[in-house]
């Protein structure tokens, strides 16, 4: 009965016959398409089209909600930092007295240096204010500066501020800023070498940071991590599937497919980047999730394939017979395919009915990768495949070497339906109570630690902690707190005496050690105030803003900070985030119903599912959040979980998870459609499609392992996070809960009232 369908009588169930044999007329046609459109994709995404390219036009910033009390803020704190339109540079010398007459002469060349670049109005430093090339382009309240704050609170620094005029772009801007760090640069080595011979290359010291600056530091780890990324991705995810393949020719095949789509998608990012500001985390995470999902789907079509060759033996080796093999392939592993794909791309899409820039960014990103690896896995990875001619089906040479013989027999082969997956499902259905217990108390143990979850919207803290404008935060902390960024902001539309004597009934609140003089600004009033807890985003900084919030004011009063961006946030995510949340969960119980015929089979999948999310955020709550692997994975402990990062994990998880339920409850189906028994079914289901599930999981992990030793605490949170889910979900879930509970559950399985019955006869998914 192997490859029996039935009857075409909907039309969608046509597409992928003519898909396959479109691709059987003209395989090299459709690979040239593919090849010249990934080339062209990189050089459009790299490149850009005049105005910099994806690495240049994505924002680097925490997530913040437009209008809201924090945004509104933070344009005022912007404004207090820089008056007028141009930026500002802030450089802190620790290690040198600034009254030490030696260091204040030395000095004296790099501030006329720096005075001296393009876009400079002012340079102000304890030595006196120094005029600009571009002194008249800015207001004369540039130059007001406590001098006392510009030395060092113990006298063994000081402060020099470089305050800009607007230039004309961000290229020319950051040109000026990089100009006036290197003048710093090299006035401290000449004072290490020249003046202070006996000083090392770490002391004296300077900390030079402005936003410019921060940025192009982001960019260049961006590009880093996903350059990394992808160079430990495809040579680790070749080997592995070599192994399961037994054959280069069979484990390039998805391999091909993963390039194109991450290529495709990088220039659909290009694209997003003009109608929405996109977040750069979203390169990384469509890079991830890009290789996810092709390799996926590309295991899965390509090992249907040469399962499909295999039964057509021995004529497996003429062009009518493998047209056939790739057209049952296209009817099986193909369908199976697209019904996962559109699952995956309602998990992901459900993120762009957030009402967060961020959030939407990262949903239509997502969604464009789905997409994408959707087109190259039914186009590009077939014709490859059939390209390759009956090549991709024979056994490899590979098997004459005896240390791979035994792998290659149990990884490779496709003609076993006994074997130990099939053997390991026999055991569980006898054990099928037990099975199910033990494994939902390990779920429950892992995700016990989500229970202490702490949520972050971290900025500069997301940089290695060894990384200069991350360290400057810190010295500006310690050594120059007058000038240092207040851990909380307040901005009123009362006056500066009127929001002093409110802040000072603010006095009282637990966790509050002072306040600034409030300043007038473009008709508000600015104060900062500065918490006991060097943290400004943790757990006491959010306690104090919501105590702040919280106070009656006879005026207007928006408070800021990170801690303010964090509560913003997370109550704009959790106003839209359940109706996304419900718009998933429908759409994903109407599709999985469709293709089954049961009710209670997305339910449990639903079920299952979201405890092993839940194990899976435990985990990371475990490692991240309390620091355990800290050193391993080279990361200083941030005391909680990006808040962002567990919604990308909750939206993507669900999707590569629902991804290989699609794969085993679609055989499992096949083969009751055939009319074996339900337990029957399981285990040849498990046999069959558990050697792909398996496979795509240990290269998926090993991959995404790769990009959790990048730079960014972001990404290595959303590249460890999507490993625990898939490797928790590949062995716990689908190799012992799924066949635990569908034994339990017998003919139940496929239960449905009369109604959805007959609907499901009329709409069926199933092939």
């Amino acid at each position: 009965m192997r490859g029996d369908h039935p009857p075409d009588s909907v039309a969608y169930m046509r597409i992928f016959t003519r898909i396959a044999r479109l691709i059987v007329r003209r395989p090299i046609v459709v690979i040239v398409t593919w090849a010249t459109v990934t080339a062209g994709s990189l050089v459009l995404a790299f490149a850009g089209v005049g105005d910099g390219g994806l690495l240049q036009r994505v924002d680097m910033g925490a997530p913040s909600i437009p209008g809201s009390d924090s945004d509104i803020a933070a344009q005022f704190s912007a404004g207090a930092v820089q008056p007028g339109n141009g930026t500002s540079l802030t450089t802190a010398v620790v290690g040198l007295s600034p009254f030490d007459p030696v260091v204040a002469a030395a000095f004296v060349p790099g501030v006329l240096a720096m005075s001296g670049t393009d876009g400079v109005g002012v340079v102000i430093s304890p030595s006196g204010i120094t005029p600009g090339v571009d002194a008249l382009s800015l207001p004369q309240s540039s130059a007001t500066v406590n001098p006392g704050s510009l030395v060092a609170s113990d006298g063994t620094g000081f402060v020099i501020i470089v305050r800009f005029a607007e230039l004309d772009d961000e290229a020319a801007t950051y040109r000026a800023h990089a100009a006036v760090e290197a003048i710093v640069d090299s006035t401290l080595a000449y004072l290490r070498s020249e003046v202070f011979p006996g000083f090392s290359d770490a002391d004296p010291r300077a900390y030079t940071f402005s936003v410019p600056l921060l940025l192009h530091d982001f960019e260049g780890l961006v590009e880093h991590d996903l350059i990394r990324g992808e160079l430990v991705a495809v040579p680790i995810a070749l080997v592995v599937m070599v192994l399961v393949f037994g054959g280069f020719l069979a484990a390039s095949t998805p391999i091909a497919g993963a390039l194109a789509s991450i290529a495709s998608g990088l220039a659909a990012l290009f694209a997003l980047s003009y109608p929405m500001n996109l977040n750069s985390a979203a390169i990384n995470i469509v890079s991830i999730l890009g290789v996810g999902l092709s390799i996926d789907y590309g295991l899965l079509i390509v090992s249907r394939y040469r399962e499909e060759l295999f039964h057509l033996q021995p004529k497996g080796g003429t062009r009518e017979s493998r047209a056939a093999a790739l057209e049952r392939t296209m009817m099986s592993a193909g369908r199976t395919v697209f019904y996962s794909g559109l699952i995956v791309a309602l998990s992901v899409g459900g993120m762009l009915t957030f009402n967060t820039e961020m959030m939407r960014g990262f949903g239509a990103a997502g969604l464009a990768i789905v997409v994408l690896a959707l087109a190259t896995a039914l186009t590009l990875v077939p014709a490859v495949a059939f390209a390759f001619g009956a090549k991709i089906g024979r056994p490899s040479p590979l098997r004459r070497i005896r240390a791979l013989k035994f792998i290659l027999h149990h990884t490779a082969n496709v003609s076993r339906d006994e074997g130990p997956l099939a053997s390991l499902a026999a055991w569980i259905q006898k054990r099928r109570w037990f099975t199910l217990a033990s494994t939902l108390v390990l779920v429950l143990i892992l995700a016990a630690p989500v229970l202490a979850f702490i949520p972050r919207n971290s900025e500069v803290e997301l940089l290695p902690a060894d990384f200069e404008r991350r360290e400057f935060l810190d010295v500006m902390h310690d050594s120059f707190p007058a000038l240092a960024e207040p851990d909380i902001l307040v901005v009123s539309e009362g006056t500066p005496g009127e929001l002093d004597v409110w802040l000072a009934d603010a006095a009282d609140i637990e966790g509050v050690r002072g306040f600034s003089p409030a300043l007038e600004r473009d008709g508000m009033s600015v104060a900062g105030i500065s918490i006991v807890e060097s943290d400004p985003g943790g757990p006491e900084a959010v306690a104090v803003v919501e105590d702040l919030r919280a106070m009656d004011a006879p005026f207007r009063v928006y408070v800021g900070g990170q801690a303010a961006g964090l509560l913003d946030f997370s109550n704009a995510v959790a106003t839209s985030g359940l109706i996304g949340l419900g718009i998933v969960i429908l759409a994903v119980v109407a599709l999985l119903f469709l293709m089954t015929g049961s009710l209670l089979m997305p339910i449990k999948a639903l079920i299952v599912n979201a405890l092993s999310l839940a194990a899976t955020l435990g985990v990371l709550v475990w490692i991240f959040q309390y620091g355990n692997l800290s050193g391993i994975l080279g990361f200083d402990p941030p005391g909680g979980i990006e808040i962002y990062v567990v919604i990308v994990l909750v939206c993507f998880g669900f999707g590569l998870a629902m991804d290989y339920e699609v794969f085993l409850l679609s055989r499992i189906k096949e083969l009751v459609d055939q009319g074996m028994s339900d337990d029957e079914a399981v285990r040849v289901g498990l046999q069959r499609s558990g050697r792909i599930i398996t496979s795509a999981a240990a290269v998926i992990v090993l991959v995404f392992i790769g990009f959790a030793f990048g730079d960014l605490l972001i990404i290595k949170e959303v590249g460890f996070g999507l490993a625990v889910a898939v490797l928790l979900d590949a062995t716990l879930v689908r190799l012992l809960l799924v066949p635990a509970t569908m034994s339990l559950l017998g003919k139940w399985n496929w239960w449905a009232p009369a109604p959805l019955r007959r609907l499901h006869e009329r709409f069926s998914l199933t092939h």
